[in-house]
């Protein structure tokens, strides 16, 4: 029994508005480090330009293309060339790709809650089989 590893792979294929297809696999890294929050919190300041007030527009895109760029560890070439999806031209791909993302995140969650109720399981039924042959805790009065 193994925590499950925090990188998932998937295959992408969306057909833009323009009617090209981006298609391809991405791998993505479902749990980030310290380190890795704080660059997409820089990377999405960056983005916004310093503007003290934002449109909602400007903030989901932001987040979107910060959130992406530090959680793709491999991308096809089209995402690569597009700047991790600033240069592309049609915002539906960078939302589905989200949308993808967080889908491979809440996968990735239930799988570690999953492992934490198999291994809970399995301790239970170890201290069991402890007490019940006798060799557990002993009861004193």
């Amino acid at each position: 029994m193994n925590l499950p590893t925090k990188e998932r792979t998937f295959y992408f294929d969306h057909k833009d508005e323009y009617g090209e297809r981006r298609e391809g696999n991405f791998t993505v890294k479902c749990r980030l480090t310290m380190r890795e929050r704080q660059v997409m919190e820089l990377y999405k300041s960056r983005i916004v330009g310093g503007h003290t007030a934002p449109t909602d527009a400007l903030t989901g895109i932001s987040v979107m293309v910060a959130t992406l760029n530090t959680h793709i560890t491999e991308a096809p070439e089209w995402w690569k060339q597009s700047d991790s999806g600033l240069d592309l031209e049609d915002e539906t791909i960078v939302v589905d790709l989200f949308n993808q993302l967080t889908t491979e995140q809440l996968a990735w969650r239930d799988e570690l809650t999953q492992y934490a109720i198999d291994k809970t399981k399995a301790a239970k039924e170890a201290l069991d089989g402890e007490t019940s042959s006798g060799n557990g805790p002993v009861e004193t009065k």
